[in-house]
Order: structure tokens, then C-alpha cells, then sequence
């Protein structure tokens, strides 16, 4: 099997990984958010870490993507 015939995207690290399921999860939400909780378990289940998730979520605050109200993640529409 070559490379062009893999129709899947490619991920290169778990910060990609973690905001796709973020983005996707947000997507489907009122409001564009989602509960941390939720958020944690899901994450937790396709096999990554809580620190991976801390570490995607901070990094995606820092650039201003995403913002945190309590346990709220909501995707910044820029």
C-alpha cells in the first residue's frame, strides 16, 4: 500500500489529535463549547494522557483559538 492510496488525514503529534476531537465535539455543541469533563473523557478513552490534554489546552489558549469559563472550552470563531 503507498502512501497516496492512505485516504486517512495525517496527525503528526497529540496536540493535532486533541484539538480535532476538541473541534469536533465543539462543533456538535450549543454554543461551540464543551465541558472539560467530557472533554477529559473522551480524550482519556482514544488513549492520551490528562497532562497531553492540559498541555493542548493551554497551548490553544495561548494562541487565542479557544477560551476557558470554569470547565468551558469554546472555540474562538476568528
Amino acid at each position: 500500500m503507498s502512501l497516496e492510496s492512505d485516504e486517512r488525514k495525517p496527525m503528526h503529534d497529540f496536540t493535532s489529535q486533541i484539538y480535532e476531537v476538541l473541534k469536533e465535539m465543539c462543533r456538535y455543541a450549543d454554543g461551540m463549547s464543551v465541558d472539560y469533563n467530557v472533554l477529559k473523557k473522551r480524550i482519556l478513552a482514544k488513549g492520551f494522557t490528562e497532562e497531553e490534554l492540559v498541555d493542548t489546552i493551554d497551548n490553544y489558549l495561548r494562541m487565542n483559538v479557544i477560551m476557558r469559563e470554569d470547565t468551558m472550552l469554546t472555540l474562538i470563531d476568528h
